[in-house]
């Protein structure tokens, strides 16, 4: 199997055949899952594998012959940023390749970016570029003493380990209203009895009759 890139695509050859004369890969499950990840390498277009990150300029390289003399790009902001679109010629760089090229320079948001621009024949032209944040800003990776100092050279902190701080349970949870609340609810309930007692009917004690010495 032998490769080769041809204009803005590539080409993968075979030297032997799909038959099961020279081989007996197509036998095999991995023949099907193999032809579906070579369709979809040979169908991506090389500027999509560029990683194109917040900052960075936004280039395009267009062959004069495909395009209009002297062919204008209009570059599309993402929706967030609320910029305008910018119209920007495509000049021939100073190398003397032979390809137009027009670049954006100001990519200071992140999202999708539309270049329109229109061909030799007059049919229009758009592609689209995403511009992501750069990964290294959400590098999690812990920074030891040493490193912390000089990275904040010049600003009064206190650097503590984490095993160094302990602390019980109850001061992580603070104060507690659980057992004030449930005392003071025992003693509404205590008070509520006491109060229903003392204002309910209650019948006039008998006293027995003393006659002739006999009760």
């Amino acid at each position: 199997m032998v490769e080769r890139e041809f204009g803005k695509g590539r080409v993968v050859a075979f030297l032997s055949s799909a038959a099961p004369v020279w081989n007996n890969w197509a036998r095999n499950p991995s023949f099907v899952a193999a032809m579906l990840d070579l369709q979809a390498y040979l169908s991506r277009r090389p500027e999509e594998t560029l990683s194109r990150v917040v900052g960075s300029p936004l280039e395009l390289k267009l062959n004069p012959a495909l395009y209009q003399p002297k062919p204008e790009v209009r570059f599309n902001y993402p929706e967030q940023s609320g910029r305008p679109p910018v119209t920007i010629n495509a000049v021939k760089p100073a190398d003397g390749s032979g390809m137009l090229t027009a670049s954006l320079p100001e990519t200071d948001v992140s999202g999708f970016y539309e270049a329109r621009l229109t061909r030799a024949e007059g049919a229009a032209e758009t592609r689209r570029y995403a511009v992501n944040v750069d990964p290294a800003e959400g590098d999690l990776t812990a920074l030891d003493g040493e490193q912390l100092a000089a990275r904040l050279e010049g600003v009064k902190y206190r650097y503590q380990q984490a095993a160094d701080f302990q602390s019980t349970t109850t001061e992580l949870a603070g104060y507690n209203l659980g057992d004030a609340l449930l005392y003071g609810l025992i003693l509404l309930l205590v008070g509520e009895q006491i109060l229903a007692w003392s204002a309910s009917y209650h019948p006039a004690k008998r006293h027995p009759l003393v006659q002739g010495g006999a009760a």
